[in-house]
């Protein structure tokens, strides 16, 4: 059986140039370091690792500070603004919200239980394991719906999907193998989400809970950003200022495109060159 160690309280956090360091103590005692960055942009990026580990296998090494960071320690709440955007966080327990214009947009879940008041989803830190992984774990709404993930061979909305982010060869499109997983998603309650990280991980859209989104990953620093906008295409733009904007291919490359599973010699391969040059 897993052994959850999540976040518990905010024990204390410094200002920097650009971005803020909070100190967090887990259920175990455990110290955990947790970074945000955010510009006026609405570009958020968010770590998290253990004490003493703060190795990333990230994608992109973007740091959104533009803008100036206006931070409030307000009893058991610190609230940190940029622009029309303002994450805060709750000391104790913790817990992290991230809010566009006045309204709240995404948040952490740290409420998932059963009848029996144990937990169906930890709340977001580390699993005590031999692999030592750490999951986020996040609010869904009534109504809200996901799309994205990359090459996938099912519906578009991956509302109650479990997703395994890794590629793989799939050799059939009866399964979620595919060869081009990319883990970024788009929210119809106005965010665009991507675990930067080329590990393994997990996407539960509702899967396991009605309740939760949880994203896990194989490693021990969780990576990830978020991007605030009701406009579906200025999120893409955020995503894409971030990843890089994809050049257009030139004039030569349109037209026919054709591929097979396989070739299983030279001679078929120039056969069928021949035959696309007749025809």
């Amino acid at each position: 059986m897993k052994k959850y160690d999540y976040f518990k309280r905010v024990l204390s956090f410094n200002i920097l140039d650009g971005y803020v360091v909070f100190e967090i103590e887990t259920l175990y005692k455990n110290r955990a370091n947790l970074i945000l960055y955010m510009d006026d942009n609405g570009i958020l990026r968010l770590m998290f690792y253990r004490d003493g580990y703060n190795k990333s296998n990230k994608i992109v090494d973007f740091k959104p500070i533009h803008g100036r960071l206006d931070v409030q320690d307000r009893d058991n709440k610190i609230v940190v603004k940029n622009g029309d955007y303002c994450v805060l966080i709750n000391k104790d327990p913790y817990n992290i919200s991230f809010m566009h214009k006045g309204e709240f947009v995404l948040k952490e879940q740290i409420k998932d239980f059963d009848a029996d008041d144990h937990f169906k989803i930890y709340p977001s830190g580390f699993v005590l394991d031999d692999n030592m992984c750490c999951h986020a774990n996040f609010n869904i709404t009534s109504d809200e719906h996901f799309y994205g993930m990359g090459e996938k061979y099912m519906g578009l909305d991956k509302r109650e999907k479990n997703i395994t982010c890794w590629q793989r060869d799939a050799l059939s499109t009866s399964t979620e193998y595919a060869y081009k997983n990319i883990p970024f998603f788009i929210s119809t309650n106005g965010y665009g989400f991507l675990l930067n990280s080329f590990a393994r991980s997990n996407f539960d859209f509702g899967y396991s809970s009605g309740l939760s989104l949880n994203i896990t990953l194989e490693e021990e620093c969780m990576d990830y950003y978020v991007f605030l906008d009701e406009d579906y295409k200025k999120i893409l733009d955020k995503y894409t200022l971030v990843s890089g904007k994809t050049p257009m291919i030139p004039k030569w490359a349109f037209g026919l495109w054709m591929s097979k599973c396989s070739y299983m010699s030279q001679d078929e391969v120039l056969s069928v060159a021949e035959k696309l040059r007749k025809y």
